[in-house]
């Protein structure tokens, strides 16, 4: 009777380190948790921006290596870092630097470039969390610039602009909180002699506490005749390690040169955020 009694405490001792262990676990990941980075360095899902802001004093690094294979514009891997860094109360500023390979399918493209062209981008971007809260929905404005270095195909600067409006709503779902994200930007193109096609797109987000510490994103841009044929679109699993580090894996189809336009097919990607105090 009396090993009965042990065992039965014993089995109510283990489900109350278990249960105790589940809340933890529960706690540690809401504790840890801070904002992906886009391709251009700011805060946002994949390749397209949420309302979050960077806190005041924190500086989030991020490096990306996306591979692109066999696509008809590019190949090889395309490297990027960003970095955003809260410099205010309610507001982030970012940069976003690419290392790219462009190689040219000459059947369908004639004498325009050579193959295996080297280029990169580099882009600047501000965001600010506004004080606006509608439709359930807290509101930002983004702007960003991006300048890709001229090469064999287009024999000047291509310069890009991108301003945005987005709004974040965070919806309870039983122990868990999911993040959907809705926004608008309009996008200029200057290709200098080559003209400066612009067009206004919408996208969507999500963000979704997996189990612990993994989140799934993912976000979704719709597409314009003046600038690309398809929609934008990426998915990730993000890891968060500690306080200060998360990875993530992926795909996306967006363009190497910048992470504002679309290839014609998603590539893989792999990349790592750490954190720092700064102030």
């Amino acid at each position: 009777m009396d090993t009965i009694k042990g065992e039965s405490r014993k089995v109510q001792t283990m489900k109350k380190l278990h249960t105790l262990g589940l809340a933890t676990g529960l706690l540690l990941a809401a504790s840890v948790a801070f904002a992906s980075s886009t391709f251009n360095g700011q805060a946002g899902n994949v390749t397209l921006p949420t309302a979050e802001v960077t806190p005041y004093g924190i500086l989030v690094v991020t490096l990306d290596s996306q591979r692109n294979a066999n696509s008809e514009f590019s190949g090889g891997n395309s490297d990027v870092m960003g970095v955003r860094y809260g410099i205010a109360k309610d507001v982030e500023v970012g940069f976003g630097y690419y290392e790219f390979c462009y190689i040219i399918d000459h059947g369908d493209y004639g004498s325009i470039g050579t193959s295996g062209e080297d280029a990169n981008t580099s882009s600047f971007s501000a965001k600010y969390q506004t004080p606006i809260r509608a439709l359930g929905f807290d509101w930002s404005a983004s702007a960003l610039y991006g300048v890709t270095s001229k090469y064999d195909t287009f024999p000047d600067d291509i310069n890009t602009t991108q301003i945005a409006w987005v709004g974040d709503q965070k919806i309870k779902v039983g122990d868990s909180t999911l993040t959907t994200t809705v926004g608008v930007n309009w996008t200029e193109q200057d290709r200098g002699a080559a003209g400066k096609p612009h067009a206004i797109r919408y996208f969507a987000g999500v963000s979704v506490p997996v189990i612990f510490n993994l989140t799934a994103v993912g976000d979704y841009q719709t597409a314009s005749n003046n600038l690309d044929e398809n929609p934008m679109c990426g998915m990730a699993l993000c890891y968060q390690v500690n306080d200060n580090l998360m990875f993530k894996a992926g795909i996306s189809n967006a363009d190497p040169a910048g992470g504002v336009f679309v290839t014609d097919h998603a590539n893989f990607f792999l990349g790592g955020s750490m954190k720092f105090k700064v102030r």
